[in-house]
């Protein structure tokens, strides 16, 4: 069936991607909003990106669908999502703004080339989660009988460099201290460093996960059924930096900004206290058990870091909050 093409204006339009154009042809209306585009990527010239909207037009182009990858996204969004955790579904809304700028792309149209550009700018894991997200909108996809083929199949990953995380020295962690006075965001790697948090736990927590009376922080675990119902301790030195933290934090909760900006503060903090450039939000929690390793024993240390591992637990169940609090006061002053 050939589709005619009404805009506005009576025009498609080009627009450069990278090295090559793309045409958009506005061919309907989800509402008085959301129009509804047939897009074409890849063309060597803006010419031939415009031969090829005057062919459609003039319906000399056939095509058989106007589902977009927007569209999937939002089925997905509002069906299959729905079953995972809060924080997984979190994720992948961030995953998805990674390769919004290809919404508008009919999935039978989007080519592997057009993808692949977007996954070359990210690394490993960040390139690996635009390529899971991408086949779960594809087998909706095929499941509709747009497309037969699941595309993210055919996605090259960047290749993956582990390195051993590298924890901050005690020299370091005082260095932090110093800095603190003059950004007060450092206080973030310092609540990590003095309490074993991963960076995803320290963006969840908000004013109702804190008891300053015990000085514990609750339901912000992840990974983990052990971390997710587990306390974590928080030790006499940092108390009055998690006060601020929550004074100063947005919507209710400690963390100044969104994790991206973080993590580039984070960068600028390692280079200014003089600590490995290798260093991650994540050496802070490898910190935390450094530090305390040489102070309390193998037990005590596992229930701080919230391990779930079942041998473990049946040595240290008798320590109570009081005496790990004790732990944590007595090994970082």
């Amino acid at each position: 069936m050939v589709r005619k093409v009404r805009r506005g204006n009576g025009e498609g339009s080009v627009v450069k991607v990278g090295k090559t154009w793309k045409a958009i042809i506005t061919i309907g209306w989800k509402d008085s909003t959301h129009p509804i585009r047939h897009t074409k990527n890849g063309f060597k010239t803006a010419q031939s990106a415009r031969q090829y909207i005057y062919a459609y037009k003039q319906g000399e182009v056939i095509k058989k669908s106007s589902k977009t990858l927007r569209y999937y996204w939002e089925l997905y969004e509002s069906s299959a999502m729905r079953s995972l955790s809060s924080s997984k579904q979190t994720h992948f809304r961030t995953v998805w703004k990674r390769m919004e700028e290809l919404g508008e792309v009919e999935v039978a149209m989007l080519d592997v080339k057009t993808v692949q550009e977007i996954v070359n700018r990210y690394s490993y894991y960040p390139a690996r989660d635009i390529k899971t997200l991408l086949s779960h909108i594809y087998k909706l996809a095929i499941a509709d009988n747009e497309v037969e083929k699941n595309l993210s199949s055919s996605i090259s990953l960047p290749e993956l460099h582990e390195e051993e995380t590298v924890p901050f020295s005690s020299d370091e962690v005082e260095r932090m201290w110093v800095d603190y006075e003059t950004h007060p965001e450092v206080g973030i790697a310092l609540l990590m460093c003095y309490t074993g948090l991963m960076p995803g736990e320290v963006t969840k927590i908000k004013r109702d996960h804190i008891d300053f009376d015990s000085q514990t922080i609750t339901g912000v675990g992840v990974k983990t059924d052990r971390r997710r119902s587990a306390a974590v301790v928080v030790p006499d030195r940092i108390v009055p930096v998690l006060r601020s933290l929550l004074e100063h934090g947005k919507n209710g909760g400690i963390m100044p900004y969104k994790m991206d900006t973080y993590r580039e503060r984070f960068k600028e903090m390692v280079k200014r206290i003089g600590a490995d450039a290798r260093c991650t939000p994540y050496s802070c929690r490898h910190t935390f058990a450094t530090l305390m390793s040489s102070e309390v024993t193998a037990p005590v240390l596992a229930r701080l870091m919230r391990n779930n591992i079942e041998v473990t637990d049946r040595y240290y169940l008798h320590h109570d909050s009081d005496t790990l609090l004790q732990e944590v006061n007595d090994a970082l002053g």
